[in-house]
């Protein structure tokens, strides 16, 4: 009989620690809204906010140089940094035809 009262001392029965078959509910927390992808205004008709320009490798050269537009044909330096650069930066279509610099149409910058 010890035996029969160390085992029944020893068994915990589910209800003592509060364990029940039954579905426990929780309060509906409320998360914050998932954000889709894509522009939230683009069906708003508010006109987009633009981007300030920035200059381009060329323009920040001829700069650089302190060139304007009519002197640019003459430089010496602009036309070197022009062929190093024409298959990486933008120079203007006018120039290059100019000074007869070829362009490869398969390498992208």
């Amino acid at each position: 009989m010890a035996g029969d009262t160390s085992q029944a001392a020893v068994r915990i029965t589910r209800e003592a620690i509060g364990i029940t078959d039954k579905a426990v509910t929780k309060p509906l927390a409320i998360s914050p809204a998932v954000r889709k992808p894509g522009n939230p205004n683009w069906g708003s008709g508010r006109p987009t906010q633009m981007l300030p320009r920035l200059p381009t490798a060329f323009e920040e050269q001829v700069q650089k140089l302190g060139l304007d537009e009519q002197s640019c044909a003459t430089s010496d330096e602009l036309r070197q940094w022009c062929e190093r650069n024409k298959d990486r930066c933008y120079i203007p279509e006018w120039l290059l035809k100019r000074w007869q610099i070829s362009v490869d149409p398969n390498v992208s910058g």
